[in-house]
């Protein structure tokens, strides 16, 4: 009878998991909650283990070696697992949870604000918000629903369209005031406040210029600001810094309130859509149900 071939400890395969992911022993430490040196001692006992070099050591970073690169994908989607099946249990024993993520601009300008109704409805729910410019991975990260402003392209993942989105001119009524606009070519005139939210591999929204040219306006502006998150072009605007190009989605609720004015009526598609997105294999599905629900209700169409 053959000896049983004698197996890795689960720590040091956690801790070149991580360090591989991360190619930084450092960032892999904070994340696993140990100091550097013990984490390295880790990795030297798995490639002692193994008879294999896994990492090659430079100056200030590290990289995989071919073996290290063949062994890594396969311990993450095996943590990938333990960690997705620990969070079912823990959800099955608890409270009802539902975390849901979304991006700082839609968590400030629309969701918090809308809030109180869903959890009126929802009494006794643990509700977690998970508020990141970072396209989280809904199945690592244990997300319920994202809420996520793109193409509805997401593998792995099922995608519910909530809204198109378009972009119009916004100022506020003080501001509009001391500067009447008679034509959009006035607006050449004045500082013009861009949205430059960071899209990632997604194609560049329009901006300024599309709009002016929509509108009849061949001349390009000169007086520009540009933010690359979308609250604070609506904040800068509603402060009287000058006109932005505002997503009608986000700025419902501004508008609504009078602290944002639109000058003009023209609105220009952006070529994007909020998504409520979901894992294909997503828990507490009555909960998720309702929360799409209540998102379909309440999601302001900026077509209309």
């Amino acid at each position: 009878m053959k000896n049983p071939v004698s197996k890795p400890s689960l720590n040091a395969l956690r801790a070149f998991e991580a360090a591989a992911r991360h190619l930084s022993f450092q960032a892999a430490a904070r994340e696993l909650n140990v100091t550097p040196a013990a984490l390295i001692h880790q990795v030297r006992q798995l490639e002692s283990h193994l008879s294999l070099k896994l990492f090659h050591r430079h100056n200030r970073a590290v990289s995989l070696t071919p073996e290290g690169a063949r062994l890594q994908p396969s311990l993450q989607q095996g943590f990938d697992v333990i960690d997705s099946a620990v969070q079912q249990l823990q959800r099955r024993h608890s409270a009802p949870t539902l975390t849901v993520a979304s991006g700082p601009s839609f968590t400030a300008k629309w969701l918090s604000p809308n809030l109180r109704d869903f959890l009126e409805r929802a009494p006794g729910t643990d509700f977690r918000i998970s508020s990141s410019l970072t396209l989280v991975d809904l199945h690592r990260d244990g997300i319920d629903v994202a809420i996520r402003f793109g193409k509805g392209e997401y593998p792995g993942c099922q995608s519910i369209h909530l809204a198109d989105d378009y972009l119009q001119p916004m100022c506020s009524a003080s501001w509009l005031e001391r500067n009447p606009l008679a034509t959009p070519a006035d607006l050449l005139q004045h500082t013009l406040i861009d949205d430059r939210t960071d899209l990632g591999r997604e194609v560049v929204s329009p901006s300024w210029e599309d709009w002016l040219k929509a509108a009849g306006v061949e001349q390009a502006p000169t007086n520009r600001v540009a933010f690359n998150v979308a609250d604070h072009t609506l904040d800068a605007a509603s402060s009287g810094s000058g006109v932005a190009l505002g997503r009608t989605v986000l700025a419902k609720l501004d508008l609504e309130a009078g602290r944002l004015v639109c000058p003009f009526p023209l609105r220009i598609p952006s070529g994007f859509a909020f998504y409520a997105v979901t894992p294909d294999d997503r828990e507490n599905e009555a909960l998720v149900e309702a929360f799409i629900a209540w998102l379909k209700t309440h999601f302001p169409d900026p077509g209309a």
